[in-house]
């Protein structure tokens, strides 16, 4: 079991965080609360949304997906609490639009990355 935790902590420690297709959100400092910029994911097949904290934070954090067109309502896919640097990774169902919401910053530098993939079986970017 600690092989297997371990080979699986060196497979996402290897992943590379920001490629010039992925798109980042944030950074949130300090005790700063709000909302990133939404990303139009319209055209995915898969979206990857990865948050995480450069180094120790207190935060509560939604990733947000919005499935109408501008002015439709957004609602929470995932909620993480205290993200840490390595993060944590939620695959979302296709919509329109994906943002991140920092709705309790107490401490730490939070942000996130989004990637997409246009099929099952494509390329993440």
């Amino acid at each position: 079991m600690k092989r297997l935790l371990l080979s699986l902590l060196l497979v996402v420690a290897l992943l590379p965080l920001v490629s010039s297709a992925e798109t980042i959100l944030g950074p949130f400092t300090g005790t700063t609360t709000g909302y990133s910029a939404e990303v139009d994911v319209s055209s995915a097949a898969q979206i990857r949304v990865h948050v995480f904290s450069e180094g120790t934070s207190s935060a509560t954090v939604l990733v947000e997906t919005r499935v109408a067109n501008a002015g439709g309502r957004w609602t929470t896919a995932a909620t993480i609490t205290d993200p840490t640097d390595a993060g944590e990774q939620w695959l979302i169902p296709p919509c329109r639009a994906v943002r991140i919401h920092v709705s309790v910053h107490a401490s730490g530098t939070i942000s996130g990355v989004v990637v997409t993939r246009t099929s099952a079986s494509g390329t993440w970017q």
